[in-house]
């Protein structure tokens, strides 16, 4: 699927264009506090999908857009506390593992709600990655 090579060059573009350190400014984050990231309006041939955090206090800059998320049931796949390039690597393999081999041997099918991807900081180099799925039972 292009997705996997086309968001992690989408995260490299933010970082090096700053938008990145924007978005932390925005949410009142320190630099080295991790972002999330969010898929929706998904269709057979697209996809929107954003890099962000929880919405600030002071709400959302004009430059930026906010994404409403449904209360939904999800599935929530983890990664192992990792640096975060490690995180990132296996978040990647979670994500395939989801779509080719947890799908088809679960009770369930995908929502129509954002696919959401949670970068949690537990210590000073270690980072969990989540990935929640919205999901309905087939």
């Amino acid at each position: 699927n292009q997705n996997f090579a086309a968001i992690p060059q989408f995260w490299r573009k933010c970082r090096s264009d700053g938008t990145m350190n924007e978005i932390r400014k925005a949410a009142g984050l320190a630099e080295i506090e991790p972002l999330h990231a969010a898929m929706y309006n998904c269709t057979d041939i697209s996809h929107s999908y954003l890099i962000g955090h929880f919405m600030p206090p002071a709400g959302v800059p004009n430059q930026f857009l906010s994404l409403t998320v449904p209360q939904s049931t999800w599935a929530i796949f983890s990664t192992e506390p990792l640096n975060m390039e490690e995180a990132a690597q296996q978040a990647s393999i979670i994500w395939k593992r989801i779509f080719t081999e947890w799908f088809s041997t679960s009770e369930y099918e995908l929502a129509n709600a954002p696919e959401l991807e949670f970068h949690n900081r537990i210590s000073e180099n270690r980072y969990i990655t989540e990935i929640w799925i919205p999901v309905m039972k087939r």
